[in-house]
Parts: structure tokens; sequence; C-alpha cells
């Protein structure tokens, strides 16, 4: 298991593409198994397609960006690898039968009360391959 904390350098591509850019020195994303916590809109999730994920699920609590990521499924056609969940990270990390997965991506809101827990939640969920990888 590998706990990466990031610094990305100033470039002209996006911050997103950056952060994947540093994120595939430590990980193949080809065929590999993503949740992405706090999807927002998606955006993190869309690039872990991009760059060939076998299996990507989307936790989203707010409905409407919840409804927005599933339009996006159904425009890309990826409806057989890219999921979305709408509802409470904290209630999925607490559930049995989830799967494990090769990368997880944390990207909670700054004002969340329970952000400082959130890594060590995570890392005790089982949700986490053994040789998997978690940016909180």
């Amino acid at each position: 298991m590998y706990l990466v904390a990031l610094t990305l350098a100033q470039r002209q591509t996006s911050p997103k593409e950056n952060l994947f850019n540093v994120l595939m020195q430590y990980i193949d994303f080809e065929d590999c198994r993503c949740l992405d916590l706090f999807a927002g809109t998606g955006g993190i999730s869309a690039e872990m397609i991009s760059r060939g994920a076998q299996n990507v699920l989307s936790v989203e609590q707010r409905r409407e960006h919840a409804q927005f990521i599933q339009s996006i499924i159904k425009t890309l056609h990826e409806e057989e690898t890219w999921h979305i969940q709408q509802g409470d990270v904290f209630r999925l990390l607490k559930a049995d039968g989830q799967g494990l997965y090769d990368f997880i991506f944390a990207d909670p809101p700054y004002k969340l009360s329970e952000i400082a827990d959130l890594p060590e939640l995570i890392l005790s969920s089982g949700h986490l391959a053994p040789e998997g990888l978690l940016v909180p």
C-alpha cells in the first residue's frame, strides 16, 4: 500500500493533467480498479477512464452532481466501466462488499469536519488493495 503526497510543478498543462502525469510514476492506470471519493462533477473519474482504468466508481453525495456524472457516463458510452453511487462517502467506507481498489482518490470539501481522519478511515476500511495507491 502506498500513500502519496504530491507536489506539482507549474507547467503549461492543466492541474489535473499534471496530477495524473505524476501519479503515472506510481501506478499504471491500464486495467486499474479506481474509487473516486467526493467525485464532484467527475473530472478526476473521467481522467481515470481516459487513462484506461478497468473500472471506476465515483461516489458523490450531491444529487445534481451525481446526475451530471451519469449523463457524462452515458455520453461517453462508459456504462460498463464507470459507475456512479450517489450517497455518503463515510457509509460506503464502512460498508462491506464494495471490493478492493488499486487506486483511491479522495478530494473532500475543505470544511469537512472529518477531513483529518479521512486517510486513516480509508486505510482501515479494507477497500485499498495491498499494493494500492491512496491520494487523500
